[in-house]
């Protein structure tokens, strides 16, 4: 009866939240982009969409877009079949987190006028199952299952909340491995873990986590199971690789902005010559500084996943610190610590690990890095908000 009292109250947990990150998505494209959903995707004038979905489609001035928008077009084509090479950065590169486009296209059974609906209710299924698990593992602590609610506040939740993109999921099934990870579940540990992966490519560092810490256990069959979960996601991985036409020239500007350029160093560069705005002196300075403070919750979620190692931790947490801290390394480059928006979401795992690591010991330091990431990701969301705030206002002055 107690168990089924506490799943009770994950699943209200995870209603609530799915309710808000809705609730909020409803109130900015209402009083902010005029009832058009296709606003959350982000679509920019200067990458324009395929003509075959650009009515209707609410776009951006003077603006490129964002990662959402293509994943949109990959919903409407995920096995691309059509020839909208021109509306993607880098189709090859897109096309590999695929699990999120292949999940909207098959909830609206194929028809492209539910697609876009149907992606809107991938990302609030992911925010219920993201609240559900990290409720349960709060409630196999000792904590109330409401403390899965903070899931919300992740910076890639609240991301995809603003740009349609695909991290929450990924970070509602890291929720979940780690949860099933903990009651020993390891056949629904297998299926989350292969959906991770094809949900992006950084799922592949919970698979690797997996696989050390059974290794470590010397139950050498179990981690060759769990490795067999990426399987899916390398097979799609080759089969695009010949399937479409690869932009190289793409690939090398991704590469040499963000990859290996400066090892360790980038962060600390990115600090000491901060990302100019085009606002008044005051307005820039202010959201510079909230820039290094997001800066500096990476640079302490990073000594914080070092110092775990540091103790010799071992377990699927400490090892997807491990993984994470080596994703730091290979994601050097100052082009990478850009945009919170940008570093935030890949990373937010490393945040849930830590998150859960600050709720287990009762310290806060753990939670700190991700609040940080998220007052800039806030600051971002600000001008939304007051329009919000000016449509009620006009609202009830019309009553």
């Amino acid at each position: 009866m107690e168990a089924a009292a506490g799943r009770r109250a994950c699943v209200l947990a995870a209603l609530a939240g799915a309710l808000a990150v809705w609730a909020w998505q409803a109130a900015t494209v209402h009083f902010n982009y005029g009832g058009n959903w296709t606003a959350l995707f982000c679509t920019g004038s200067a990458s324009p969409a395929p003509k075959e979905l650009a009515a209707g489609t609410y776009v951006f001035p003077n603006s490129t877009g964002y990662d959402g928008a293509y994943y949109r077009y990959m919903a409407h084509d995920p096995w691309f079949r059509k020839d909208w090479e021109a509306s993607f950065d880098n189709r090859v590169w897109r096309y590999r987190l695929i699990l999120v486009p292949a999940l909207a296209w098959t909830l609206a059974l194929g028809r492209d006028a539910g697609i876009d609906a149907a992606y809107e209710a991938v990302v609030l299924i992911s925010v219920f199952g993201g609240v559900y698990w990290l409720g349960r593992y709060a409630a196999s602590r000792g904590r109330r299952a409401a403390w899965g609610i903070g899931f919300v506040a992740l910076p890639a939740t609240l991301v995809s909340m603003d740009r349609m993109t695909v991290d929450v999921t990924l970070v509602a099934l890291c929720a979940g491995f780690l949860w099933y990870e903990k009651r020993g579940a390891a056949g629904r540990m297998w299926v989350v873990l292969m959906l991770a992966a094809l949900a992006r490519e950084t799922g592949m560092l919970l698979v690797g986590a997996e696989c050390i810490e059974s290794a470590r256990r010397r139950q050498w069959g179990r981690a060759a199971a769990m490795a067999a979960a990426a399987l899916p996601a390398v097979a799609w991985y080759a089969w695009i690789s010949v399937a479409m036409p690869r932009a190289a020239g793409r690939h090398e500007e991704i590469r040499q902005a963000w990859f290996f350029r400066e090892p360790v160093a980038g962060i600390f560069a990115r600090i000491a010559h901060p990302v100019r705005y085009p606002f008044p002196p005051m307005t820039e300075r202010l959201i510079q500084a909230v820039d290094m403070a997001a800066l500096c919750g990476m640079v302490l979620a990073l000594g914080l996943a070092a110092w775990r190692l540091w103790r010799r931790e071992t377990g699927v947490e400490a090892w997807t610190c491990l993984l994470f801290l080596g994703l730091f390394v290979l994601a050097s480059g100052q082009g990478f610590w850009t945009s919170a928006y940008g570093y935030g979401r890949p990373f937010t795992p490393l945040f849930l690990v830590l998150a859960l690591g600050a709720m287990r010991e009762k310290r806060l330091l753990g939670a700190a890095p991700a609040a940080l990431v998220d007052a800039r990701v806030l600051l971002q969301l600000t001008p939304q908000a007051l329009g919000i705030a000016a449509g009620v206002w006009r609202a009830l002055r019309g009553l």
